[in-house]
C-alpha cells in the first residue's frame, strides 16, 4: 500500500507555477496579461509569452525576482498542492 504522505504529483507544465507566482502588478511590469489562475498555461503558451528581444532563460529570471509563493499557491492548484506536501514532509523533520 502506498503512504498518501509519499505521494507527489508532478506536472509536466511547471512554466504554468512561474506564472502563477506574479500578481496583477508584476504581470504588468513584465508586459504580461494578468492570470486569475495559471492551471491551464502550457510550455508552448508560456514560450509565446516570451518577449521577442529575450533570452528564456533571462526572462524566466526576471520572473523568479518578482515570484511569490502565497500569489502562486492561489493561483495554480498544483503548485498548492506541491507546498502542502512539501510542509508535510518538514513538520515531520
Amino acid at each position: 500500500m502506498v503512504d498518501p504522505a509519499n505521494v507527489v504529483i508532478v506536472t509536466r507544465e511547471i512554466e504554468s507555477w512561474y506564472l502563477a507566482g506574479l500578481d496583477d502588478q508584476s504581470c504588468k511590469a513584465l508586459g504580461l496579461s494578468k492570470f486569475s489562475h495559471t492551471n491551464d498555461i502550457t510550455k508552448d503558451q508560456f514560450e509565446r509569452m516570451i518577449p521577442e528581444k529575450s533570452i528564456r532563460i533571462d526572462f524566466m529570471i526576471e520572473i523568479l525576482k518578482k515570484f511569490s509563493r502565497e500569489t502562486a499557491n492561489r493561483k495554480n492548484k498544483s503548485f498548492r498542492y506541491l507546498m502542502k506536501k512539501v510542509r508535510a514532509k518538514l513538520e515531520k523533520v
